[in-house]
């Protein structure tokens, strides 16, 4: 499972910070010698980020091995890249990957502020408030999902009559960390190396691929280099091949991210259907994407999932239609 630390409430928190405060300011040094014993030794066991794959766990009755990876908005990618690899490698005969996690709160909303990702520049239009690769963007727009995919070796989902919505052709990741880390490098390198390394284990080229789920959070300078990215690693094709964005409607949902995103390109092969994307009106023209503004039915045979996180982490998943 994708993962993340869990905010806890501002009432339990507060007036322990308070504590640590100097002439309104937090002091680390006041947090250690007057805060720390206000707070009780069994607060962080509260939050911890592996409590969303032990209750699913438990009310599942799931008894083989259980990782939680904590990559904020690469989680969900990276998880349903780690079981795919088990699996491949012989190591398990089903996996339950994905993620999940809810934005909606206080802490949060600070957090993304103070680290100028969210936009503020909406709020009497909510709806049109997240905007992908669009000139208007203005920052990200912050929710809360869950999703998940069941993962096993084709032949056995075959056998026992599953209905086989994809297959993971390819996987790749990387790790790449701007100096100024709450925002990617302007070259978007990591992204690049992502995709290429998903492209090689999926042995295809970029011809190929008929639909890209891309991150897309709204933010100006993450939408641009994540474009970059892209086209670096798919050269001239990366301007032609549909484009999909999703955060648009169902805003950044952290480490749910990636896994809702390789449903939504699940759905699209399963439909032969790539939805227009909503609130991209005017591509920016630093990003040179061919953004789908009317829905599209085609056959999809390879679609290309990418996810990145501002810390540095990437990822990118390649699914195959089996049809």
């Amino acid at each position: 499972m994708g993962a993340n630390s869990i905010s806890c409430d501002l009432l339990e928190i507060s007036p322990s910070i308070a504590k640590g405060a100097v002439d309104g300011k937090f002091d680390i040094r006041k947090w250690g010698t007057d805060s720390i014993e206000t707070v009780t030794p069994l607060w962080l066991l509260k939050y911890l980020p592996n409590m969303l794959a032990c209750h699913i766990g438990i009310i599942h009755d799931l008894q083989g091995p259980s990782n939680t990876i904590t990559c904020a908005e690469a989680a969900g990618h990276l998880a349903i890249c780690e079981a795919a690899q088990i699996i491949a490698r012989g190591s398990a005969d089903v996996a339950l990957a994905g993620g999940g996690e809810s934005k909606v709160n206080p802490i949060v909303h600070m957090r993304q502020a103070l680290l100028k990702r969210g936009t503020t520049e909406y709020n009497d239009n909510p709806s049109g408030a997240c905007r992908p690769f669009d000139a208007d963007a203005k920052g990200g727009v912050f929710g809360e999902a869950a999703a998940c995919v069941v993962l096993e070796e084709l032949d056995r989902a075959k056998n026992r009559g599953a209905k086989v919505y994809a297959q993971v052709a390819g996987v790749g990741q990387s790790c790449s960390i701007n100096a100024k880390y709450e925002f990617l490098e302007p070259d978007g390198k990591g992204i690049r190396y992502a995709i290429e390394s998903a492209m090689e284990s999926a042995k295809i080229k970029p011809e190929q691929l008929d639909l890209i789920v891309p991150h897309g959070t709204g933010n100006l300078a993450d939408d641009i280099a994540e474009a970059a990215g892209i086209r670096g690693a798919l050269g001239a094709a990366g301007e032609k091949i549909p484009v999909f964005p999703t955060k648009s409607m169902v805003s950044n949902t952290g480490s749910a991210a990636g896994a809702v995103d390789v449903v939504a390109a699940c759905c699209a092969i399963n439909d032969g259907i790539i939805p227009a994307a909503k609130n991209c009106e005017n591509v920016n023209k630093e990003c040179k994407l061919n953004i789908v503004k009317e829905p599209i039915k085609k056959k999809i045979n390879y679609a290309l999932c990418i996810g990145y996180t501002y810390g540095g982490q990437t990822a990118a998943i390649i699914l195959k239609n089996e049809d």
